[in-house]
């Protein structure tokens, strides 16, 4: 271990609960492994996903990294192989850093959106579930840099149990100092379903299709939520639409300003 990493170890103990924290993270693992991207996403059961961190090298990757963060928690970690094989654990007895091959993603619409196009072309991850959360971090690299190999691997195990320390103990703190409503304990459309239950003639289906809409939803990520077809999500937004006596997005936003 080189003493600019211990320096850095010693910044990300200073910064835990603090968004510098992100930054030092990928600093470390872009020291040791050579690194374009690094995301950390929290789970909770096995329909909930938040985001820890997304953050890449190049500064105009911040927006796109945190765009597709984004999807990916409101529906798209459904269709994650590695989330679906986590879930399936009691708990992580030996956690390791794993290599994982994208190409071998059977979900085209997925390995195109979250791989292929930012090119996030090799993946080291490390999947981490106990008792109270479950926790999948990742380490990329594009196609320039190439892959992952097995001194890689031997580089990055040094760090697994102190990643999982600070990771844990950033996200204690990360709650600790969150507002009251914010994730885990009530998703952000919760409270606009209840207004449009209350002061329309929408059926509960139609209503939290609309409420996700306005939170920022995309119909493929609604039926992800949902278990349901795009098609239906189209269903029932045509149907609330006619009984709110609109027809756009746009007017939908003007409808829920009223009722709020």
């Amino acid at each position: 271990m080189l003493d600019n990493q211990f320096d850095i170890i010693g910044d990300l103990v200073k910064h835990l609960g603090c968004e510098e924290f992100d930054e030092l993270f990928f600093r470390l693992y872009d020291e040791v492994l050579n690194i374009t991207y690094c995301t950390v996403f929290e789970y909770f059961g096995d329909k909930q996903a938040r985001t820890i961190m997304a953050i890449g090298r190049y500064s105009n990757s911040d927006n796109s990294t945190r765009t597709l963060a984004y999807d990916y928690i409101n529906g798209f970690f459904l269709k994650d192989p590695h989330y679906k094989t986590l879930i399936n654990f009691e708990k992580s007895e030996h956690p390791e850093w794993q290599k994982s091959d994208p190409t071998k993603i059977e979900d085209e619409i997925y390995r195109v959106k979250f791989y292929e196009k930012p090119d996030l072309s090799y993946e080291l991850l490390l999947p981490y579930k106990d008792a109270r959360h479950s926790i999948i971090a990742s380490l990329y690299r594009n196609y320039e840099l190439g892959p992952f190999n097995s001194s890689d691997e031997k580089r990055a195990s040094v760090y697994i149990e102190l990643s999982l320390k600070l990771l844990n103990k950033h996200i204690e703190l990360l709650n600790l100092n969150a507002d009251e409503d914010e994730f885990p304990k009530v998703k952000p459309y919760f409270r606009i379903y209840d207004l449009l239950i209350a002061q329309s003639k929408l059926s509960p289906r139609e209503a939290e299709i609309c409420s996700m809409i306005l939170v920022g939803y995309s119909s493929l990520a609604i039926s992800l939520n949902l278990e349901i077809s795009v098609n239906t999500v189209a269903t029932h937004r045509k149907r609330a639409y006619k009984k709110l006596g609109i027809a756009t997005q746009n007017e939908l936003f003007c409808r829920c300003f009223e009722v709020m």
